[in-house]
């Protein structure tokens, strides 16, 4: 997605919701008065206890595949999301964490339901909702007008070191990564705070703006800042500079 379109969402995340007046920001509390989401925080989360918890509330619909712990998880299903955290994580984690996973429930789950019952109607809830499976009609125009019908799709398909190889999952969570730092720490504003600041400022310089003002954890103020002083920022997406 292009910057402006990232900055477009996250804009419009505030419009119906009380805007916290200081950083670093609390999503918790926004994330449920304007969006049908609730927020769990379980003790050293796993696959396992999300799948349990699900299954205790009659959501779950598939199995755990390979156990593994989880820093954050968004379940949605009817319309509703459920995002889970890691109890265990400090609070700059459980933070970034929150909204990362919110901008999977906008972009992956919201949007593209919004856009179906938008072209389709009311009807297309059942299909939504995997209570029915669209007609061929139904497919055919959805496919015309790129609106995607069906289950939400997971995106926790990981290999057994953990790491995702699917370009579809890789950009999803590139698009998640960059629409939670623009709810946590906007980049115009941070470019703003960052020219109070002596030129020519190391990243770790960068990282600590970061860090004291807006709450990232400092392996993501230190991705951030390396994004923020490059020189062609959007030629390069967020995830290109992890591991570097």
């Amino acid at each position: 997605m292009k910057n402006q379109e990232i900055e477009a969402l996250a804009n419009a995340y505030w419009v119906d919701v009380p805007t916290p007046s200081n950083y670093p920001r609390n999503l918790e509390h926004s994330v449920c008065w304007g969006h049908a989401v609730t927020v769990l925080t379980l003790a050293d989360l796993k696959l396992s206890a999300v799948h349990s918890w699900l299954a205790d509330h009659g959501i779950l619909r598939d199995s755990v595949r390979r156990d593994r712990p989880l820093r954050a998880c968004l379940a949605a299903i009817n319309g509703q999301g459920f995002i889970f955290l890691n109890g265990t994580d400090p609070e700059d984690q459980r933070r970034f964490s929150l909204a990362h996973e919110i901008a999977h429930f906008i972009l992956e789950y919201e949007l593209p339901r919004k856009r179906a019952i938008a072209f389709f109607g009311d009807s297309i809830i059942e299909v939504l909702d995997g209570d029915r499976q669209p007609t061929v009609e139904e497919r055919l125009a959805g496919s015309l007008r790129s609106v995607t019908l069906g289950n939400f799709d997971h995106l926790m398909d990981r290999d057994a070191d953990g790491v995702a190889r699917s370009i579809r999952i890789i950009e999803a969570e590139d698009n998640a990564d960059r629409l939670a730092l623009e709810l946590l720490a906007p980049r115009k504003e941070v470019m703003l705070k960052l020219k109070s600041h002596r030129k020519n400022s190391t990243l770790q310089e960068i990282a600590d703006v970061l860090i004291k003002s807006y709450g990232l954890p400092n392996d993501i103020a230190l991705q951030y800042a390396r994004v923020l002083s490059a020189k062609q920022v959007q030629q390069r997406s967020f995830r290109d500079w992890i591991g570097k």
